[in-house]
């Protein structure tokens, strides 16, 4: 009688702790559908043409839950420490994936014989979002059995040659081309001792820097402490400027 009384307190407490994350969820979901629906029908009567992505994360019992529309993207920056093996084999992907860029024109030896011999602390990328874009074989998909086209303009895949993405907040003139404002959402995860920094950008900065790019600007701000206080003492939002700025 004992060990059922200590069972069914264990399985409330669980019952309580997932049933709370599964209301937050649901109630995100229901605000994203409510926000799309009052947006597009004011673009609907004001013949307007505008439309938005949107990344919206929560954090709650450190767990973190992402919904994803468009292309926007969030991620996670986490410490993370490679073995000499590792680090020489990631400098030298890194190398040639830059050179074959044309972004590369001095090697840093110095830095590949330190990591070869000892390995080296960075912060990794943990990607919590996936672009809707018009290429993206699944997006695709639903955008022509919709009776929509993906062309390339601009150098881009657009939706009838146009919208470049395929999930979006209002954009009323394509929802009937497959375009919809259902977001992706992750489930809820753990965040661990590791995970320092949180990002949520829009595709702009994403143009110029990769998701490891981020990253590694936030682990040298994070590595010195003068760089540190200087990105957080004159305002909240010094560590985005200093993302934007160098994008």
């Amino acid at each position: 009688m004992k060990y059922f009384s200590r069972l069914q307190n264990t399985f409330s407490a669980n019952f309580d702790d997932s049933f709370h994350l599964e209301i937050l969820k649901e109630a995100l979901l229901r605000a994203i559908h409510d926000i799309d629906a009052k947006f597009s029908e004011e673009a609907s009567r004001n013949n307007l043409h505008s439309g938005s992505t949107a990344t919206i994360v929560l954090v709650a019992d450190d767990k973190i839950l992402v919904a994803n529309i468009g292309d926007s993207k969030a991620f996670i920056c986490s410490e993370s420490f490679q073995s000499p093996e590792e680090a020489k084999a990631s400098l030298l992907k890194l190398y040639r994936q830059t050179e074959r860029d044309g972004s590369v024109s001095v090697w840093n030896r110095e830095k590949y014989r330190l990591a070869s011999s000892n390995g080296f602390t960075h912060f990794a990328v943990k990607e919590l979002t996936s672009d809707h874009h018009p290429d993206r074989e699944d997006e695709k998909t639903r955008v022509e059995a919709a009776g929509g086209q993906v062309l390339n303009w601009g150098g881009l895949p657009r939706v009838n040659g146009q919208l470049a993405i395929t999930r979006a907040i209002g954009d009323v003139f394509f929802k009937s081309y497959g375009v919809i404002s259902v977001p992706e959402v992750t489930d809820w995860q753990p965040l661990t001792a590791n995970d320092s920094y949180l990002v949520a950008a829009s595709d702009g900065v994403f143009e110029k820097l990769s998701v490891q790019d981020v990253c590694d600007l936030l682990w040298e701000v994070h590595r010195f402490s003068d760089m540190r206080s200087e990105c957080t003492s004159s305002s909240s939002y010094s560590l985005a400027d200093f993302i934007i700025n160098t994008a």
